[in-house]
Order: structure tokens, then C-alpha cells, then sequence
């Protein structure tokens, strides 16, 4: 089960190491407890190309 959603952080929050840009991603899983992306300060061809990608999943997505 997938969630996205605004929420309250502490102030020990791992998602607060992201300063400025940097994009942070914590996944829980079962086997393997909590794993923790860390993108730091990512340039304007990555963001474009997570659009983009993400526009492809939807398009793709659509069609089956």
C-alpha cells in the first residue's frame, strides 16, 4: 500500500536531511525495515526527466 500525503515532521525526521532542492524517499518494507533515497540538490534535466517519466508510466498506464 502506497501513501502521499502532507504530514508533521519531528525534529529527528530523516526526511528533514533534504535542504534547499534535495529530494528525500522513505519506503518501509517488510523485509527489509526502512530504506531511506537521499537525491541531493538534483538539476533541471533530473526533475524534467522524473516528469517525463512519470507522464510515459501514466500514458502507458492508460493504454492496457
Amino acid at each position: 500500500v502506497a501513501e502521499v500525503r502532507p504530514r508533521k515532521l519531528s525534529k529527528d525526521d530523516i526526511l528533514l536531511l533534504g535542504k534547499g532542492t534535495t529530494s528525500v524517499i522513505s519506503l518501509e518494507t517488510e523485509a527489509m525495515g526502512t530504506i531511506t533515497l537521499v537525491e541531493h540538490e538534483p538539476t533541471v534535466t533530473q526533475t524534467a526527466y522524473g516528469v517525463l517519466s512519470d507522464l510515459v508510466t501514466i500514458l502507458k498506464q492508460k493504454a492496457s
